[in-house]
């Protein structure tokens, strides 16, 4: 195992924070080193010395110290590291090993002696299934190993699912006082296949202003255990709901950090131990006020609409709108105070106005609903008569504009303005008296018409003839492109404004750098002035080419970049790379890893240059993920490594695409860069295109994968 020490300074070179522990976990302690000694290894080929393999002493929720092997050597864990349990992750066949090799009763073959020998052989068999590892030396180990290896083949076993989460809904809520003194909460357990834990006995504790309770019980089939309790002392202020499940951690059960973050997975393998696991809730009492949103019959509150604003559905003082009340509520023109007629404003709290069936100050008469019938006040509070603005019913009135002048919308006679009463009316170009046509006035009082040499009315144009192409249409209508015509300055003109037809939209003939895509000319693409500089990827013949580099592809024949021939790579020296599914609940399906080095042919600047990665098969794109140039940044001020990490691409919500890591490290020879990303691999495939680009430099891997059992990938340095 990679056990680093503090005093060894390696905390401060990686730059590690441990974050907290999750809520409600059970977790391990580890404390020190046990039984075993120093091996060395290899992974697919590459030397992978862990400096120590055996077993170490662990602390289970504070309990006793038991024994535990380690799951991981790609990460170090340290001394008084906390790891909190998840659900195991490793192959069946661990399972086997550690209930049937040290420190347990031994049923696979003879144990080694010295017990240091056994317990390394025990670890290097497990770390064979969870990290591809092969042990090489001392050889008593190496023998003794693959024995261990060999009984263990298509063994498989699983530790029991134990309590793992307790959810408690509502995870907080509030209660308005007086009326609501009472609360219900409901514990779910879950296990570690997040499945309902039914049947286990469970604790639920209340502390604060209801005063310390406890309630003993049993989850239901679904895991449930509900509590009701009551604030009996009607206090306003906060409670936290605390439910707690002991349980028997049992020997196989994996505790690991909860994020994911760069620490060894260790695995119980000494007798079981007590564990627990707990989950929170809280729970607000506030008193009742008037504009908090409750409705407090307790309080004499006739309604409560969250705020203390008048005039809306709720008065500022909680009651409900009225007239008569002095304010100006919904559907109330007016309100001043009482319910009393005559005084302007209407026992129903309307505008005392025309039609009320008062005569009111600078009113002329008013029949109230009869108002604008035959033989009664018009509809307006005036008498009857042409010209008081109102068409009068029963009368003969056509219109009524409220005046007798001719020559407007009404005339002064009360008709309607029409062609031949020798008024210009509103729409009348002309109107010489009579239906005449050729007077110089037509028969529907409009202007002579487009060919008379006289520009009139709506004509844009009028040059005496009817030919088109002479700067006037034979419509009177001035040329434009799209008409149909081919009129002067034009190359062309097809009779609409589409480009890409052999016309385009402003009438000129197509060629290679307009901007326009003339297809029948053979183009496949045309960005004007772009064309055929560096960073675009249409020539000066207006033909795709592939821009290297940008991982895009720009010409469109399915090839990417280094999987192009027009752009040459470096190679992408890769050591192992792997593509793992996850569990169902986990909201990314897969996890991404690739350790590889890179030889450039320029200098980089990891700080300042643009990171990309792209995977490709033959299924099409896998992944791909870029970062802006400054998102990775030095590991200390004047390192030369350079790291980006998002904690939150493992949860689906991180920025780059579910992109977690990229390292960037000084080699002897280049660098050496490590990636992880989460997400949708599904488009993986046997043969898989590997690129990475910083900054200028781009570099690629085109390589054979070999599926794993568990329904991923993993490629293999020969």
């Amino acid at each position: 195992m990679r056990v680093a020490l503090i005093g060894a300074g390696i905390a401060g070179v990686l730059g590690i924070v441990l974050p907290a522990r999750p809520a409600g976990a059970s977790c391990a302690v580890f404390t020190t080193t046990d039984q075993g000694i120093g091996v060395q290894g290899n992974i697919a080929g590459n030397p992978e010395n862990p400096g120590f393999a055996g077993t170490f002493h662990i602390s289970v929720d504070n309990g006793p110290v038991t024994t535990a092997y380690c799951v991981d050597l790609q990460h170090f864990i340290f001394p008084n590291d906390s790891v909190c349990q998840i659900t195991p992750t490793y192959p069946c066949e661990v399972v086997y090993i550690l209930n049937n090799a040290y420190p347990v009763a031994n049923n696979v073959g003879t144990q080694l002696s010295p017990i240091s020998h056994e317990a390394a052989a025990v670890q290097a068999a497990i770390w064979h299934f969870t990290d591809n590892y092969t042990v090489t030396s001392p050889s008593d180990v190496v023998t003794r190993a693959n024995a261990i290896i060999a009984l263990a083949q298509n063994q498989c076993l699983s530790p029991p699912a134990v309590p793992h989460t307790i959810n408690i809904t509502p995870s907080s809520k509030t209660n308005f006082l007086p009326d609501e003194t009472s609360h219900s909460a409901t514990a779910t357990v879950l296990d570690t296949n997040g499945d309902p834990v039914a049947g286990t006995p469970i604790e639920v504790d209340v502390t604060g202003v209801s005063g310390a309770q406890t309630f003993n019980g049993t989850t239901d089939s679904n895991g449930d255990f509900t509590i009701t309790y009551s604030n009996t002392f009607l206090t306003p202020g906060s409670d936290t709901i605390t439910a707690t499940v002991h349980f028997t951690a049992p020997t196989g059960l994996e505790f690991k950090l909860h994020d994911g973050g760069e620490r060894q997975g260790i695995v119980l393998a000494g007798p079981p131990r007590d564990a627990s696991v707990s989950g929170t809730a809280s729970k607000t009492w506030t008193q009742n006020t008037c504009g908090d949103g409750h409705l407090s019959t307790a309080s004499g509150e006739e309604c409560d609409d969250g705020n203390n604003v008048n005039g809306d559905t709720c008065e500022g003082d909680c009651t409900i709108p009225r007239c008569g009340n002095h304010i100006v509520d919904q559907g109330e023109q007016c309100d001043d105070g009482n319910t009393i007629s005559g005084d302007g404003c209407s026992a129903t709290c309307q505008k005392e106005i025309c039609g009320n069936g008062v005569v009111d100050a600078h009113e002329e008469c008013d029949d109230g609903p009869l108002n604008g019938t035959p033989g009664h006040c018009a509809i307006n509070c005036t008498t009857p008569r042409c010209g008081n603005g109102v068409v009068d019913a029963g009368s003969s009135e056509e219109c009524d504009d409220g005046n007798q002048i001719n020559g407007d919308s009404c005339d002064n006679n009360c008709t309607v303005p029409r062609c031949g009463n020798h008024i210009t009316d509103p729409n009348e170009q002309c109107d010489d008296g009579n239906n005449v046509d050729g007077d110089g006035c037509e028969h529907d009082c409009t202007l002579p018409r487009c060919g008379n040499g006289v520009k009139e009315g709506t004509e844009q144009c009028d040059d005496g003839n009817n030919v088109d192409g002479d700067g006037c249409e034979h419509d009177c209508t001035l040329p434009f492109c799209g008409n149909g015509i081919k009129d002067q300055n034009e190359q062309c003109d097809d009779g609409n404004n589409v480009n890409g037809d052999m016309c385009e939209a402003d009438c000129t003939l197509p060629f290679c750098g307009n901007g326009i895509v003339d297809t029948p000319l053979g183009e496949q693409c045309d960005h004007g002035a772009a064309n055929g500089t560096a960073t675009d990827n249409c020539t000066s013949t207006c033909h795709l080419r592939e821009i290297c580099g940008n991982l895009i592809d720009d010409d469109g024949n399915g090839l990417i970049d280094c999987d192009d021939p027009a752009c040459p790579c470096e190679p992408f020296q890769r050591d192992p790379a792997s593509i793992t599914p996850r569990a169902k609940s986990f909201p990314t399906p897969y996890v991404f890893k690739t350790f590889g080095r890179i030889q450039p042919k320029t200098p980089i600047d990891p700080a300042h240059e643009v990171f990309g990665i792209l995977i490709t098969s033959p299924n099409g794109v896998v992944y791909t993920a870029t970062l802006p140039a400054g998102t990775i940044k030095p590991t200390a001020p004047k390192s030369t490594r350079y790291r980006f990490r998002d904690f939150n691409a493992k949860k689906g919500t991180g920025a780059y695409n579910g992109l977690a890591l990229v390292q960037i490290d000084p080699h002897s020879n280049g660098y050496k860069v490590v990636i992880q990303a989460y997400g949708d691999f599904s488009k993986a495939a046997a043969r898989m295109t590997v690129q990475i680009v910083v900054g200028n430099d781009e570099f690629f891997n085109k390589e054979v994968w070999s599926p794993t059992r568990r329904g991923g990938w993993v490629l293999h340095v020969n």
